[in-house]
């Protein structure tokens, strides 16, 4: 029988910063615990050990919903107020990011994309089949011009990671708290560009403000847990492919349309 915490009983919104150490020593954790080609009833031990975890130390309310395939119920008077808490936690630092985000599109993200686009077409063309040469002289100039856009977005993302990287732990360990309290669902999917309509619950209401700092904070454990695993993990496939990610913010070429939480499989 799944027993819901009630008001009283609720995790902190927002956590405490000793509930981000256990967040970052968890994630590892898990990560380590889990075999190369891991069954899905060896995931699920290890994402359950994971949640209990968060529970034991009163980071988040109940460990169940992180594991099991419970029912949100977003609008409750609960899940109201814990999407007003983590708004004023993490609202502010969205309100710092967005103009960074806005000039670094202008300013380098689409002047980037009308360059790189035609000349990608060019050296996609037909025409050029039997023109090696060409399409080498066309390579380098793109490398050149990936180089440069790479060196500015990581100028960029290091800037403006310094608005959240102190509480990323804590952003994400909310997002725990608000599906422990079922305020949103498991595998949640959120829309880049969406914006919050009249019936959108609470929490979903929350994330769609703040996805900018969400997303960011979602990926500093990776990246954080990735520098310093290196050598742990250099032989999972799964590295090459979250390293690409973060080393290569292709977000701000072409943004995705959509993300998923975190949220463990379910059972």
């Amino acid at each position: 029988m799944l027993c819901l915490a009630s008001p009283a009983q609720a995790a902190e919104i927002p956590p405490t910063p000793e509930c981000g150490a256990t967040y970052k020593v968890l994630i590892t954790q898990l990560a380590e615990g889990l075999p190369r080609n891991p069954t899905a009833k060896q995931e699920a031990a290890v994402n359950r050990k994971f949640a209990e975890g968060l529970a034991a130390a009163d980071c988040i309310s109940d460990a169940v919903p992180l594991y099991r395939n419970t029912r949100a119920k977003p609008f409750t008077d609960q899940c109201h107020e814990a999407a007003a808490k983590a708004q004023v936690f993490v609202g502010p630092m969205t309100a710092k990011l967005r103009p960074a985000l806005r000039a670094f599109e202008s300013r380098i993200a689409r002047p980037y994309r009308k360059r790189i686009w035609p000349l990608l077409n060019r050296i996609l063309s037909p025409k050029f089949d039997d023109k090696p040469r060409e399409v080498a002289r066309l390579g380098r100039r793109l490398n050149r011009l990936n180089h440069a856009f790479q060196v500015r977005s990581r100028t960029f993302l290091r800037k403006t990671e310094q608005i959240w990287a102190d509480d990323a732990y804590r952003i994400v360990v909310t997002l725990w708290e608000l599906r422990s309290l079922l305020c949103v669902a498991p595998g949640i999917g959120i829309s880049i560009g969406e914006k919050p309509g009249p019936e959108t619950a609470p929490a979903d209401r929350f994330l769609l403000r703040n996805v900018d700092v969400v997303f960011g904070s979602l990926f500093y454990p990776i990246d954080a847990f990735i520098k310093g695993l290196n050598e742990a993990i250099k032989d999972r496939g799964s590295r090459a492919s979250v390293s690409s990610i973060i080393e290569h913010p292709g977000g701000f070429i072409d943004p995705p349309s959509a993300f998923r939480l975190p949220f463990p499989p379910t059972d």
